[in-house]
This record gives structure tokens, C-alpha cells and sequence, in this order.
């Protein structure tokens, strides 16, 4: 049986150390990870358990990072032949709406992949250092509803545009 590709995917990301389990803005695990499923809410021992178990300080995006993870973005999107709708990179996390023939997980990795070199090129954060949460988050979209919908959360959903927003109408 063929593989069923849905209209887009919603890819999100977060960077290290900024969003860990039991955290005060709600959270999810590897049980809670499906869409509709509920977030999980606040837990302070758990989340001052991750925090310490840190191996590096959190990183947080600065402006000459988020354009670096930007273009990351593009360039990957451009190398692949996938259509980027809508990016948003923030401080602590990226989020991409992306037409593409491929599995949610390759654009995942690839972004993180390509962001992080480009990264380390531009000399912006150390080579030991773990940029990325593990994992992330790949949210199949198979309809238009849906695609508008998620489309307009990266857009507007975010707060105020840190320089790091980009896409075109589809």
C-alpha cells in the first residue's frame, strides 16, 4: 500500500535547556505527544529534577542566531525541493509549516542538522555544546482548515516578530 503524504507538515523544535518536562507553560512526553492529546501541566519537582540534570546552560537565540537557524531553514528547504510556507524561529524554539515528499521526521532532523552547522560556522555557539532538544514534535496536516489554521498560529500566535519569520501564501 502506498504511502499517504498529507498536504503539509507542522514541524516544531525547541532549543536545549529552554522547555523541559514539567514546566510551568504546560508540556508534553512521549505518552502525551499526539495531536489532540492533552498537554501535561505544571510539575515543579520534576521540572527542577530536569534542570538539574543539565549537562549545559540553556540556550537561548539571539538575534544573529535566529537569522542563522533562519536561513538554515531555507537552505535545506531549497537543497530538498520542499516548499516552506511558514517559519518562525523564536528564542527557545522554531516552528515550520513545510510541503514536502518525504517523512515529517527527515525535515525535522534536517532542520536541526542544518541549523546547527550553520551555527557552528558563523561561530555563533560552541562546538561542544547541544543546541536542540532531543526530538520534536511533527504534526501531519491533511487539510486546508487545518494548514490555514496552523499557518495563522506561526504567523500571529508567536508575539512580537523577532526577525525570524518568513514564508509566502500557498
Amino acid at each position: 500500500m502506498p504511502r499517504r503524504i498529507p498536504f503539509a507538515y507542522f514541524i516544531t523544535f525547541t532549543s536545549y535547556g529552554t522547555w523541559l518536562h514539567g514546566d510551568i507553560r504546560t508540556w508534553v512526553d512521549r505518552e502525551h505527544n499526539e495531536f489532540g492529546t492533552e498537554r501535561l501541566t505544571h510539575n515543579p519537582l520534576l521540572h527542577a529534577i530536569r534542570r538539574r540534570g543539565l549537562k549545559h546552560p540553556a540556550v537561548t537565540l539571539s538575534a544573529p542566531m535566529i537569522d542563522a537557524v533562519l536561513q538554515a531553514i531555507r537552505e535545506v528547504c531549497d537543497h530538498r525541493g520542499w516548499t516552506l510556507v511558514r517559519v518562525n524561529v523564536r528564542t527557545n524554539h522554531v516552528h515550520a509549516l513545510v510541503q514536502a515528499n518525504a517523512e515529517a521526521e527527515k525535515l525535522l532532523g534536517d532542520f536541526k542538522r542544518y541549523a546547527t552547522r550553520r551555527l557552528r560556522v558563523e561561530e555563533l555557539i560552541e562546538p561542544d555544546r547541544p543546541v536542540w532538544t532531543d526530538g520534536g514534535s511533527t504534526i501531519y496536516v491533511w487539510d486546508r482548515e487545518s494548514f490555514n489554521r496552523i499557518d495563522r498560529y506561526i504567523r500571529y500566535g508567536q508575539g512580537e516578530n523577532l526577525g525570524g519569520l518568513a514564508g509566502h501564501d500557498a
